[in-house]
C-alpha cells in the first residue's frame, strides 16, 4: 500500500522511510491488524510482495515465511518469544528474507503452504512456519517453534543457524526436497477416478459416516479437540428429511444443545468460541470468529424449523446479538473476530474465580448462580471457572445473573478486536442475519444484513465489477477469491428472499457469471484464485470443508440455489459438473464435503420454487406459513405488479398475476406448476402434500 494511508499511534506513516525506519519495519505500511502487530519487531519483515520475492532471488537467500492471524494465541506466543528477540532478528535479517502473511487476507498463500506442511510433517496449524528457496519451494515446515530447543523440539535459533550454515553448499539437495514437495502438491490436485454422475447413494454414505463418528454422550463428532462445524449439522437435517431418518436430526439437535450449554459457548456475552480442547465442550480455545457465529446461526435456524423447539431460536438470536453488539462496524460491515488473549494470557476475559462471583450476589442469590453456572471453589480450569449450564436451564434466571456478571466483566480489559472486513465472512453474516430475521420476524436483523451488503457493494466492488476481499480504514484491497464470491452470492440469495428487492437477485446473478468466468475451467473445475491472480506454486482447489466451508462446495450450493431460483440451466449445469468432477473424493470421505452434499441435495432432491404474485405489498401471512416449518429445498420469488423486471431475472414468474388485492401462490417444480392458491391455509396444505 502507499505510505500515506494511515497513522500509527499518532505517527504519520507517510513520513517514514521505505524500510519503516528505526522504530518499525515494513509492516508498518500495511492495513492487516496481524501484520501491524509485528510492525515493531526487530525482524526486518516484508509483506508478501513481488519486491520481497525479487530480493530473495537477487540475494540468493532462503525465505523465512510466517503465516498467522491476529487473534491466534500461539501466534502471540511465538511473537513474544522469538520475533521480539534481537538474537532471532539478527540471524533472520542476516541470512533470510523474512515474510509475514495474514492468512485471513491471503487464504491462497495459506492453503498452499498449509498443504505443504501437512505433506512434510503430517499435521498443520498456526502459526505456520516454512523455509522456502527463492523459487518458493518449501524445504522445511512446522507450526509453533520455541526460541530455544526444548522437550525434543528444535528451537528457532538452532534451526535458523543450521540452515544458514548449510545453505551455501547444500542448495542442490535443498532444491530436490522442494521439488518433491511441489510434485506432491501437483498430484494432490488430480481427483480420484470417478466420473459417474453423483446420485443419492452419497447421502447414505454420508449418513453412515456421521453415525460412525458421532459422540452419543456429548454430541459432536470424533475425539477432542472438537470443532462445532455447524455446516455438518445443517447437512444432517437435510439428510434426515431426504432419507426419512430422524435419528440424524437428533444427532444435530443434541450436538447444538451440548454446545449451547458448554463452556465453548460464552454464557455471559453470547457467541461461540472457536473449538473445544476436550470432548465435553467445556474448555474452549477462547478466540471468537465471525464465521463460526454465522454458521452456528444457520444450523440453529435449521434446528428450530425442523423441531419447532424455541431453544434453538433463542440460541440463534443470542449469537446474532453477540455479532451485532461486538463485531459491527459503524459503516455496516462485520469485523473478523476477537482474540483468545487479554492482559497477556489466554482466556483471562472469560474466566472467573469463586470470590469474584460471590461478591456480586447476595448469599441466597449466589447459591443459585453457583448451581446455574457450575462454579467450583477450586475451579474447573487452572483454578478458575469456565461457566457452563445444566440441561434444562431456566432462561430467565440465566438472564438475571448475566446482567450483573456482564457489568462486572465489562470492567476487564477486552480482548483484541481484528477490525478488518472480509467479503466471504460478511457474505455468511448477510445470509445468517437475513434468514434469522425472516424466521423470527425481526426486521432489525434484516436491516443489518442489508447494510452489510450495501457496504460491500460500495466499498469492495471495483468499477469494472471485480470483487475485492478486504476493507479496513477506508481501503479496499486484494482481488477476491472463490470463497468470497460464493459466500456473497449465498448471502444475496437469502437477503433477496428476506426483502424481495430485485436488485439483490440481479447482483447475485451478475456475481455468479463473473465467478464462473474467473474461477472455472472448461471441465467444470473451480479454482480458489481467479484467472487474473498469480498462482502460488499451484493453482489451488480447496474442496474439503474445514472450520470454514470450502469455496468449491459453497460455489456448488450457491449455483444450485440460484439456478433453481432464476431458472438458468447453465448455473445448474455448472453446479452439477463441479460435483461430478469431485465425486471420487466426496465418496471417500463424505463428512468432509458437507456443502457439496447439500448442493447435490438441492439438485437432486425435492426442490421447488414458490412464486408469490401480489399487487404491491408483501404477503407476510403466506410467508409466515412457509417459514414456520423446515423447507430447505424451497426457494421463494416475489412478483409485484409494479416491478415487471422480475420476469427477466426469474422467467418462471411470467404470466403469473395476483387476483386484485389477493395474492396468489404457485408451487413449481421441474414437472410444472400446481394450481395457484390464495390463502395461507391452502398454501400449507399444498406444501405439506408436495
Amino acid at each position: 500500500m502507499s505510505r500515506d494511508k494511515h497513522t500509527i499511534l499518532g505517527h504519520d506513516v507517510g513520513s517514514l522511510p521505505e524500510d519503516g525506519g528505526g522504530d518499525y519495519n515494513r509492516l508498518i505500511f500495511e492495513q492487516s491488524p496481524y501484520l501491524l502487530q509485528h510492525a515493531k519487531n526487530p525482524v526486518d519483515w516484508h509483506p508478501w510482495s513481488d519486491q520481497a520475492l525479487a530480493l530473495a532471488a537477487e540475494k540468493n537467500k532462503p525465505i523465512f515465511l510466517s503465516i498467522g492471524y491476529s487473534t491466534c494465541h500461539w501466534c502471540h506466543v511465538m511473537a513474544d518469544e522469538s520475533f521480539a528477540s534481537v538474537e532471532v532478528a539478527t540471524i533472520l535479517n542476516r541470512a533470510f528474507i523474512a515474510i509475514k502473511v495474514d492468512r485471513e487476507e491471503r487464504p491462497d498463500i495459506d492453503a498452499t503452504f498449509m498443504q505443504a506442511c501437512q505433506a512434510m510433517t503430517g499435521s498443520g496449524g498456526w502459526p505456520l512456519t516454512l523455509i522456502l528457496t527463492p523459487d518458493l519451494l518449501p524445504f522445511f515446515a512446522a507450526t509453533y517453534l520455541p526460541k530455544d530447543d526444548q522437550r525434543g523440539m528444535i528451537g528457532l535459533i538452532n534451526l535458523l543457524t543450521k540452515i544458514e550454515n548449510h545453505w551455501p553448499d547444500q542448495q542442490t539437495r535443498i532444491n530436490a526436497t522442494g521439488e518433491q514437495v511441489l510434485d506432491i502438491l501437483k498430484k494432490s490436485e488430480q481427483p480420484p477416478n470417478s466420473r459417474q454422475d453423483p446420485d443419492s447413494g452419497i447421502f447414505r454414505l454420508a449418513a453412515r459416516q456421521y453415525r460412525d463418528q458421532y459422540d452419543a454422550l456429548y454430541g459432536g463428532f470424533g475425539a477432542a479437540p472438537k470443532f462445532p462445524a455447524p455446516h455438518n449439522l445443517s447437512l444432517l437435517f437435510r439428510l434426515a428429511l431426504l432419507l426419512e431418518t430422524p435419528d440424524l436430526a437428533k444427532m444435530a439437535t443434541n450436538s447444538l444443545r451440548q454446545i449451547r450449554n458448554g463452556g465453548i459457548y460464552d454464557q455471559i456475552g453470547g457467541g461461540i468460541h472457536r473449538y473445544s480442547v476436550d470432548e465435553r465442550w467445556l474448555v474452549p480455545h477462547f478466540e471468537k470468529m465471525l464465521y463460526d457465529q454465522t454458521l452456528l446461526i444457520g444450523s440453529c435456524i435449521d434446528a428450530y424449523q425442523y423441531s419447532g423447539d424455541n431453544f434453538y431460536r433463542e440460541m440463534a438470536l443470542d449469537t446474532a446479538d453477540y455479532i451485532l453488539h461486538n463485531l459491527s462496524s459503524p459503516e455496516g460491515g462485520f469485523y473478523c473476530g476477537e482474540d483468545a488473549d487479554s492482559e497477556g494470557s489466554e482466556g483471562t476475559y472469560y474466566l472467573w474465580d469463586e470470590g469474584e462471583v460471590k461478591a456480586l450476589f447476595s448469599p441466597d442469590e449466589y447459591v443459585e448462580v453457583k448451581a446455574l453456572f457450575g462454579i467450583r471453589a477450586d475451579g474447573n480450569f487452572e483454578g478458575q471457572n469456565i461457566f457452563h449450564l445444566p440441561e434444562g436451564f431456566d432462561e430467565k434466571r440465566v438472564d438475571l445473573a448475566r446482567s450483573k456478571l456482564t457489568l462486572a466483566r465489562e470492567q476487564r480489559a477486552r480482548p483484541h478486536l481484528d477490525d478488518k472486513i472480509i467479503t466471504s465472512w460478511n457474505g455468511l453474516a448477510i445470509s445468517a442475519l437475513a434468514r434469522l430475521g425472516t424466521v423470527t420476524e425481526a426486521p432489525r436483523l434484516i436491516d443489518a444484513a442489508e447494510q452489510c451488503a450495501r457496504l460491500i457493494k460500495k466499498q469492495l466492488l471495483t468499477e469494472n465489477g471485480r470483487l475485492l476481499r478486504r476493507w479496513r480504514h477506508g481501503e479496499a484491497a486484494i482481488p477476491a477469491f472463490l470463497e468470497d464470491y460464493a459466500c456473497l452470492i449465498t448471502g444475496l440469495i437469502d437477503l433477496y428472499q428476506a426483502r424481495f428487492d430485485n436488485g439483490f437477485l440481479s447482483w447475485a446473478l451478475a456475481l455468479a457469471d463473473n465467478m464462473i468466468t474467473l474461477f472455472s475451467d472448461k471441465d467444470g473445475k473451480f479454482f480458489d484464485t481467479g484467472h487474473d491472480q498469480v498462482a502460488i506454486l499451484v493453482r489451488g482447489r480447496n474442496i474439503q470443508d474445514g472450520a470454514f466451508p470450502s469455496g468449491n462446495g459453497m460455489a456448488a450450493l450457491a449455483l444450485a440455489r440460484l439456478g433453481q431460483l432464476s431458472g438458468r440451466q447453465n448455473l445448474l449445469d455448472q453446479a452439477t459438473r463441479n460435483i461430478t468432477i469431485n465425486r471420487g473424493w466426496i465418496e471417500q470421505h463424505p463428512s468432509a464435503f458437507a456443502y457439496y452434499i447439500m448442493a447435490l441435495a438441492a439438485l437432486s432432491g425435492p426442490s421447488a420454487n414458490l412464486v408469490l404474485a401480489t399487487e404491491e405489498s408483501i404477503p407476510n401471512d403466506m410467508l409466515k406459513t412457509i417459514r414456520s416449518e423446515y423447507r430447505p429445498f424451497l426457494e421463494i420469488v416475489l412478483k409485484r405488479e409494479s416491478q415487471p423486471e422480475i420476469t427477466d431475472l426469474a422467467p418462471i414468474t411470467a404470466g403469473k398475476r395476483a387476483s386484485g388485492e389477493r395474492p396468489k401462490a404457485w408451487l413449481c417444480s421441474q414437472n410444472g406448476c400446481h394450481e395457484p392458491v390464495t390463502t395461507p391455509e391452502e398454501l400449507k396444505v399444498l406444501l405439506d402434500n408436495n
